[in-house]
């Protein structure tokens, strides 16, 4: 199983992150969402679930930024949206309206693949949450298995030229270097343009 954690600080303040893509095998998008719902309104040691769509999705990096940045966001009060998740869909797609976040990395009815980012406050808790929803609903990929199939949809998402990709090349990086380094740095343009 694939899943990948991190550990954030953020104001003295630790939280356990565990993240993975999940190809959905049981159920719909809309079942998933009911029961993230349903976790978290009965689960005290969860501090959020994040479900995004998977499309644009191609390092667990890119979701850990977004998800420290709207949690930095939330505790100084500097937060756009009021809900966790939609913050985090800003972070991730570079952008300042709403309705193009959640177009964005809002996970649709129609999606099989979505990804799932569990937070809390209890590092074996979050892995647990997120190895029974996978359990349940579906089974893990390998987010860096779509950059391919999906490079265009991604230059188009963060406004990333070929030409930018290409420059942004140094000695033998792969694609997944040069392509994390431009949407990290969109990520990063949206926390100072805020």
């Amino acid at each position: 199983m694939q899943i990948t954690t991190f550990t954030l600080r953020v104001d003295d303040e630790s939280y356990n992150l565990a993240i993975a893509g999940l190809k959905l095998k049981v159920g719909s998008v809309p079942e998933l969402l009911d029961e993230v719902i349903n976790i978290e309104r009965t689960s005290k040691d969860i501090d959020h679930i994040v479900v995004l769509r998977a499309s644009l999705i191609f390092s667990p990096l890119l979701i850990m930024k977004a998800i420290y940045n709207s949690l930095i966001s939330f505790k100084r009060g500097r937060n756009i949206a009021k809900k966790f998740p939609v913050e985090v869909m800003l972070y991730l797609s570079g952008r300042r309206q709403i309705s193009e976040a959640i177009s964005l990395f809002g996970p649709r009815d129609s999606d099989s693949r979505v990804v799932i980012c569990v937070l809390s406050k209890n590092r074996s808790y979050a892995y647990r949450i997120l190895y029974n929803i996978i359990r349940k609903y579906g089974i893990t990929f390998n987010l860096k298995e779509s950059i391919e199939s999906s490079l265009k949809e991604i230059l188009e998402a963060y406004g990333i030229s070929r030409n930018e990709l290409i420059s942004s090349r140094i000695s033998n990086e792969d694609l997944y270097v040069i392509l994390l380094k431009c949407v990290l740095t969109r990520i990063a343009m949206r926390k100072i343009l805020k």
